[in-house]
Formats: structure tokens, C-alpha cells, sequence
């Protein structure tokens, strides 16, 4: 069986922070604590824990924040703030400004050994509005990677 590859969108929980860099660190922070808990669970423990739109450790709506996971094949298995993206492919996805973020991601990946931080544009769901968002990406085991994101502005 070939081993399944995995990124994982992940939802940050802080206190409001004052600075965007504030929240590009937690997401970082997050990411770490995010990868913990992949490595020491099977995959579908953590299909069903990011996927949980109720479980408050991974899915924070006052920052949109969540968990999305994603196999080697690039396809969206688990999205605790976006549902309707799970079967997606990433590789097809692209932010405001055209950035094709999935594709990059999946590549960046198979590359790195430390976390890679993403800045992407999307619409803040509760305000309607463009908004900065945060990405950060690690690899916390074999071929899966942890990713979280987060609202900056």
C-alpha cells in the first residue's frame, strides 16, 4: 500500500493578538502542536478531530481558523471551516491574487525539513472582506505534512 501523505490546515487559538506577526508566530506555534498530534495519531483519528467544525482545539471561527488535511494525491480529506472542500484538489486551488498556494505547497513539501511560512489573500468569511492570511507547513513524520493557517487581518 502506498503511504498516504497528508497536509493539514490547522486552526490557531491565542488571544487577540495586537500584531499580524503575533499571529503569524502562534500559527507557527500551532503548527508545532498541530504536528504533535498527527504524529502520535492514526489518520483517520485525525480526519475526525480536524474535521470536527465543534472541536474547539483545532477549529477557532473567531480567527477563522481550522484544519484542513490533504493527501499525496493533493486531494482535501478533512476541512473543519470548509466542508465543501473536502474532495478538492489542492493543486487547483488558488487565493485572491491568483496564487496557486495548493501546488506550491505540495512541492514545497516533498522538500522540506523545517516549516515554511505562507502569506495568501482570501475572504474573511465574517466580514466579507479580502483578508492576509498565515500558513505555516511542516512535516512532522514520513511523507505527511502540518499545516496551519490563520486569519491576519
Amino acid at each position: 500500500m502506498k503511504p498516504i501523505a497528508a497536509f493539514i490546515l490547522v486552526a490557531v487559538s491565542m488571544a487577540t493578538p495586537a500584531l499580524a506577526d503575533d499571529m503569524a508566530d502562534a500559527t507557527k506555534d500551532h503548527a508545532v502542536k498541530a504536528a504533535a498530534y498527527f504524529a502520535s495519531a492514526d489518520l483517520e483519528t485525525a480526519k475526525k478531530a480536524f474535521a470536527d467544525k465543534s472541536n474547539t482545539e483545532w477549529v477557532r471561527p473567531e480567527y477563522n481558523l481550522h484544519v484542513t488535511g490533504i493527501g499525496s494525491d493533493g486531494v482535501i480529506w478533512a476541512d473543519g471551516a470548509f466542508p465543501e472542500l473536502i474532495g478538492a484538489d489542492l493543486a487547483t486551488l488558488t487565493d485572491l491574487d491568483g496564487t496557486s498556494f495548493g501546488k506550491e505547497m505540495l512541492e514545497k513539501s516533498k522538500e522540506m525539513t523545517e516549516g515554511h511560512l505562507m502569506t495568501l489573500r482570501f475572504i474573511n468569511p465574517k466580514t466579507q472582506q479580502a483578508a492576509k492570511s498565515y500558513g505555516y507547513c511542516l512535516r512532522p513524520k514520513g511523507e505527511d505534512v502540518v499545516c496551519a493557517w490563520s486569519e491576519a487581518d
